[in-house]
C-alpha cells in the first residue's frame, strides 16, 4: 500500500510537471558536414568555425581550413597549417578568410582570387581578426595574438608592397581572443579585456577579470560585438556587457589626454556553469553552458583543470543551450544531444553566429558535428501544442498567427480540434466551431453532420447550420436535421420551419412526415385564452407553417384557429386574408380583442364598418370597443353610428361620454338628452342642452342639481349671453352663500370679469344681507380689475410705440432713392424719361414707382383724368370688370398708383398700400 501511495505521488508530480511545461523557444537540426561525416576512415575533428552571409568556414585539429556552403557541402579546402587551427575570421563582404593555429602561422586566403598569404610568429597564435572592410582596404589590416603575449597589428604597404607588423599591445600575458568591429578592436589577455579605438589610436577601456574567476588558459574567452558600440564578454563562469559611449566634455577639458570615448559596464553576472560561447538573442542572451561537477573552480593559480571527461573518474555531461536575461535570470534551457559528448571538454565546444548581422541562426560546434539552432516560429509552436493534445490552444494560435505549413491551416487544425471535442463528448462546443472551421466546404459540413447524427447529437448544430443566401448545404442534409428534430425537439423544429427558407427542403415530404407523426399523438384539452405547448400543438403549428409555405392558406388558418394562436393575426396581415376574418369577427374577438380591434380598424376598406357591426350586435361590449377604437382612429368612419355610441358610452364608459359629446358632430341631441336623463348624467345633460340652445334650463340644472357656481360661471362664459348672467344673479340672490361663491369665482375664474361685469352683481345685492368674506372678495375683484386696466394701458402704449416705429421705417423706406436706368421710358407716352435736346419740358418732372415703372408727371395726370372721365381702364383687358379709378385709389388710401400694375393685375381688396405699385417718387430732371 505504501508503494502504491508513492506511485500515486510520483504520478501527481509528473502531471504537475507536464502542466508547467513551457513551449520550446529553439528548434534544432544537424548539419551534415562532408569533412566530418566519415568518422571511420577520416579522423578529422573540428577545432574552430566562422559564419558569414555566403558560407561557413571550418577549421580542424589537423590544420585544414574547409569552406562550406550553408548546407554543409564542401566548396574547397586549404592545407596551410600543420597543427590545430585555433581561430578563423572572415571579412564583412566574405572575400577573405584569416586563420591562425598552434603552428605559429597566420594565413589569409582569398575566396575569389585564390590568393594565400602567411605570417609566421613561431609561437602558437590563439586568435586573429580581419578588419571588417579588409577586402576593400588597400592596407589589408588585421590583428593576431597568442602565446607570444603580443597583439600584432599587421598591415601592407601600399607603395612598397611589403608587410608591416606593429605591436598593438604586450606585457600582460597571453592573448586568448580578439574581435574587430568597425573602428573598435577588443582582445582578452591574462589581465582582462582591452578595447582599442582605431580612429583615435587610443585604448579606451580596460575590464579586469573578476576575483576568483577560473584560470584564463583553461576556459576560452568569447568576445561578441552585438552592435558597433556594444560588446558581450563571456569567460569561464562570468558575463559582462560593455557599452562604448562618448566621454563627458567636462572630463576632456579637465584632462585632455583622456580618449574621446569610454566603456561602461551595463550588465554583469556570474553563473554556476562554464560558458563555451555567447550570442545575442533578441533582448536576451544565448549561452552555451557546460556543467562539470568534477571540475574544481579555484581562485587564480589555485584553479586546476581535472583530467578530461571520459577517463576513469566519470563521463562529461551534455552541453546545454540556455536563454538568459541580461541580468542572468534563466528563461529556458535545452540539453543538446551531442555525438560522443562524454569525450569533450568545455573548450571543445563553440557557439557561433553571423557576427556582422543579427541573423537568428546559431551554430553549435563540437569536434564531430555541427548543430543548427533557430528560434521557433508559429508552425513549431502549433506542432508542439498538437503533440501534447492541446488542440484548443493550437487553434487559437492558428487564428492569431500566420502559420505557413498546410497541415497548420485553420481547417486542418480545426478538424483535429473537432475530433477531440467529439471524443470527449463536448458536442456543443464542436457545433459552435463548425462555421469558423468548416467555412464553405459543403463536403466537410456533411461529414461532421453525419458524425453528430450517428452520435445522436444533431440538436447542437441546428443553430449553426448555414441557411444562405451565400452558402447552403444539400436538401438531404436539412431533411436529416428536420427529421431528427421531429422526433426529439418539437420547438426547435417549429423554429427552423419559421426561420429557414422553404427552398432548403421539400415541404411536401415534411408535411407527410409531420402528419404521420402527429397522428400518433393525442390532442390536449382546450383551455380558453391559453396557448398550449405540448407535442401535438407544436406539430400542429409546424403543419400550419408548412401549409403556409405551400400557399395552402385556408388549411393553415384553420389550424391557427384550432390552436387558439394569437400569431394568426400576423398570418392574416402577411397574406391579406381579410375575407377569412369577415364572417369570424366574434371568434377573433374571443381570441384576442386588442389584436382583432387593431386589425379591423386598420383595414376598414377591406372590412366595412356596417359588416363588422352586424356581427357584433349581440355583444354590446365588443360593439362599444370597436366603435370607440374606430372613433379615436378616424371619427368620420363611424359617423353613422355616433347615436348608437351615445348609448354604448352611457352603458359601458359613462365617464367618457362627455368627451365623446364634445368631439362628435353627428349626434341627435334630442335623443342624446333622453339617454342622459335616463342615466341621470347631469353634466352631460347640461352640455347637450347647451348645444340645443336651452341655456337657461341648463344653467338652472347646474344650480339646482350640482350647486356648482364656478361651473355656472364657466357655462355663461362659453355662451356669451348676458341674460344668463342676470339669471345666475337671480338664482344666487336667494342665498348669501351663493352670492359669496359667485363673488369668489368672478375673481378667480380667468377671464370672468371680461365677460361678466361684477358691478351689476354688487348693485343687485340686497342691503342688510350678511355675506361671508365679502370684504376680501371685493378687494380681490378690485385688484383684478385694476390689474386688467394696467394691462390694457400697457398694451396700448406698446402698440403706439410699435406704430411710431413702423411709420418711421415706412418713411425711411419711401425716402430712399430709386435707381432709374438710362433707357427707361414713360409707361404712358413711351418716350424717354430724360428730355432730349430741343424737346419740350414735359419730362422735367418724373414720377417713379417701386415696381419699376415710371411716368412723366404730365402724362400721368392726363391719363388719370381720362380714366376719371371714362370710368374705364385705359387698356381693354378681356375678363377684367370696369371700375372707377377714384374709388380704386380711395380704397387704398393713396393719391397715386402705378396705372400699369393696377391695370394688368387684379389686386385683392384692402391690399397693403406699401405694395410697390403704390410707392412713388417724384424727381426733378
Amino acid at each position: 500500500d505504501d508503494d502504491d501511495d508513492d506511485d500515486d505521488d510520483d504520478d501527481e508530480e509528473e502531471e504537475e510537471e507536464e502542466e508547467e511545461e513551457e513551449p520550446p523557444q529553439l528548434k534544432y537540426n544537424r548539419l551534415v558536414v562532408e569533412p566530418l561525416k566519415d568518422q571511420v576512415n577520416n579522423q578529422e575533428t573540428a577545432s574552430g568555425m566562422a559564419v558569414c552571409n555566403k558560407f561557413l568556414v571550418l577549421g580542424t585539429h589537423s590544420g585544414k581550413v574547409h569552406v562550406l556552403d550553408n548546407l554543409g557541402h564542401l566548396i574547397n579546402s586549404h592545407s596551410i597549417h600543420t597543427a590545430t587551427v585555433n581561430e578563423i575570421s572572415v571579412d564583412l563582404n566574405g572575400e577573405f578568410i584569416a586563420a591562425c593555429g598552434n603552428d605559429g602561422k597566420v594565413s589569409i586566403m582569398g575566396i575569389y582570387d585564390k590568393s594565400v598569404a602567411t605570417h609566421n610568429f613561431e609561437r602558437p597564435v590563439k586568435s586573429v581578426a580581419l578588419e571588417p572592410t579588409y577586402g576593400s582596404n588597400q592596407a589589408r589590416p588585421l590583428v593576431a595574438g597568442g602565446m607570444g603575449e603580443v597583439l600584432h597589428y599587421i598591415t601592407k604597404s601600399r607603395f612598397l608592397r611589403t608587410t608591416k607588423v606593429e605591436t598593438l599591445h604586450q606585457g600582460e600575458g597571453k592573448i586568448y581572443a580578439v574581435q574587430w568591429r568597425k573602428d573598435l578592436i577588443a582582445w582578452a589577455n591574462d589581465a582582462g579585456i582591452k578595447i582599442y579605438d582605431t580612429i583615435s589610436e587610443q585604448r579606451i577601456c580596460r575590464i579586469e577579470r573578476p576575483d576568483g574567476s577560473p584560470r584564463p588558459d583553461v576556459f576560452r574567452c568569447d568576445l561578441c560585438f552585438e552592435t558597433d558600440d556594444t560588446l558581450i564578454i563571456a569567460w569561464g563562469n562570468w558575463v559582462r556587457i560593455c557599452v562604448i559611449r562618448d566621454r563627458d566634455p567636462v572630463e576632456r577639458i579637465a584632462d585632455p589626454t583622456l580618449p574621446g570615448r569610454r566603456g561602461e559596464i551595463t550588465h554583469s553576472f556570474e553563473t554556476d556553469f562554464f560558458i563555451c560561447g555567447v550570442a545575442p538573442f533578441g533582448a536576451n542572451l544565448l549561452l552555451l553552458a557546460y556543467e562539470a561537477p568534477d571540475m574544481v573552480v579555484g581562485a587564480g593559480a589555485n584553479a586546476k583543470r581535472k583530467p578530461r571527461p571520459g577517463a576513469a573518474n566519470g563521463a562529461a555531461p551534455r552541453p546545454e543551450l540556455r536563454i538568459v536575461k541580461r541580468d542572468g535570470q534563466e528563461i529556458a534551457c535545452d540539453s543538446l544531444n551531442i555525438k560522443d559528448h562524454h569525450k569533450w571538454f568545455a573548450t571543445d565546444y563553440r557557439l557561433e553566429h553571423n557576427r556582422q548581422t543579427r541573423e537568428n541562426i546559431y551554430y553549435i560546434l563540437s569536434p564531430l558535428e555541427i548543430i543548427i539552432a533557430k528560434p521557433c516560429d508559429d508552425d513549431d509552436y502549433v506542432s508542439w501544442l498538437l503533440k501534447r493534445f492541446r488542440y484548443g490552444e493550437a487553434l487559437n494560435c492558428v487564428r492569431t498567427h500566420n502559420c505557413k505549413k498546410p497541415e497548420h491551416s485553420l481547417q486542418a487544425v480545426g478538424e483535429k480540434y473537432l475530433t477531440h471535442l467529439v471524443e470527449v463528448g463536448d458536442y456543443k462546443s464542436a457545433s459552435s466551431s463548425f462555421k469558423e472551421i468548416l467555412g464553405t466546404n459543403a463536403g466537410l459540413w456533411e461529414k461532421w453532420i453525419s458524425i453528430l447524427e450517428k452520435a445522436g447529437q444533431l440538436r447542437w448544430v441546428v443553430s449553426y447550420l448555414p441557411t444562405g443566401p451565400a452558402f447552403i448545404l444539400s436538401m438531404h442534409t436539412y431533411k436529416v436535421v428536420l427529421s431528427y428534430l421531429i422526433k426529439t425537439d418539437h420547438h426547435a423544429f417549429v423554429h427552423c420551419l419559421k426561420t429557414w427558407q422553404p427552398s432548403l427542403y421539400s415541404t411536401h415530404d415534411m408535411i407527410q412526415e409531420v402528419q404521420q407523426r402527429r397522428s400518433t399523438l393525442k390532442p390536449p384539452a382546450k383551455q380558453s385564452g391559453v396557448e398550449a405547448s405540448d407535442p401535438y400543438t407544436s406539430l400542429s403549428l409546424a403543419l400550419a407553417t408548412l401549409y403556409e409555405h405551400e400557399q395552402q392558406y385556408a388549411r393553415a388558418l384553420k389550424l391557427y384557429l384550432e390552436l387558439n394562436r394569437s400569431d394568426v393575426f400576423d398570418f392574416i396581415q402577411r397574406h391579406s386574408l381579410f375575407d377569412a376574418v369577415a364572417d369570424k369577427v366574434m371568434a377573433f374577438m374571443d381570441l384576442n380583442r386588442d389584436r382583432t380591434l387593431q386589425l379591423l380598424v386598420d383595414n376598414v376598406d377591406r372590412l366595412p364598418v356596417e359588416h363588422v357591426i352586424s356581427q357584433l350586435e349581440g355583444n354590446s361590449g365588443y360593439e362599444h370597443l370597436y366603435l370607440d377604437r374606430l372613433f379615436k382612429t378616424d371619427a368620420k368612419r363611424g359617423a353613422a353610428y355616433h347615436n348608437r355610441q351615445v348609448e354604448l358610452y352611457a352603458e359601458h364608459e359613462p365617464e367618457c361620454l362627455l368627451m365623446f359629446l364634445r368631439s362628435s358632430e353627428n349626434i341627435n341631441w334630442k335623443a342624446a338628452l333622453q339617454i342622459c336623463r335616463a342615466k341621470s348624467m347631469i353634466r352631460e345633460q347640461v352640455f347637450v342642452m347647451g348645444r340645443m340652445g336651452d341655456t337657461h334650463n341648463a344653467l338652472k340644472l347646474i344650480m339646482t342639481k350640482l350647486g356648482d357656481v364656478k361651473e355656472a360661471v364657466r357655462f355663461i362664459m362659453e355662451h356669451h349671453d348676458d341674460d344668463l348672467f342676470d339669471l345666475l344673479i337671480e338664482l344666487c340672490l336667494k342665498s348669501a352663500n351663493l352670492i359669496s361663491d359667485l363673488l369668489e369665482h368672478l375673481a378667480s375664474v380667468e377671464g370672468a370679469m371680461r365677460t361678466i361685469d361684477p358691478l351689476v352683481l354688487i348693485h343687485k345685492i340686497p342691503s342688510g344681507i350678511k355675506i361671508p368674506g365679502l370684504r376680501d372678495k371685493l378687494v380681490k375683484i378690485v385688484h383684478n380689475n385694476s390689474l386688467t386696466k394696467v394691462l390694457k394701458d400697457g398694451c396700448r402704449d406698446v402698440l403706439q410705440k410699435d406704430l411710431v416705429a413702423l411709420e418711421r421705417d415706412l418713411f425711411t423706406g419711401h425716402a430712399q432713392a430709386i435707381k432709374v436706368k438710362p433707357a427707361a421710358r414713360c409707361m404712358s407716352c413711351n418716350d424717354t424719361l430724360k428730355p432730349r435736346q430741343g424737346q419740350y419740358e414735359k419730362s422735367a418732372n418724373v414720377l417713379m414707382f417701386h415696381c419699376g415703372h415710371a411716368y412723366h408727371i404730365g402724362c400721368y395726370q392726363q391719363q388719370v383724368s381720362m380714366m376719371l372721365t371714362a370710368k374705364v381702364r385705359p387698356m381693354d383687358i378681356k375678363g377684367i370688370e370696369r371700375f372707377d379709378v377714384r374709388d380704386f385709389l380711395a380704397s387704398y388710401g393713396v393719391k397715386s398708383a402705378c396705372l400699369h400694375c393696377s391695370t394688368l393685375k387684379k389686386l385683392k381688396p384692402k391690399k397693403s398700400p406699401t405694395s410697390p405699385a403704390f410707392e412713388s417718387r417724384t424727381f426733378q430732371d
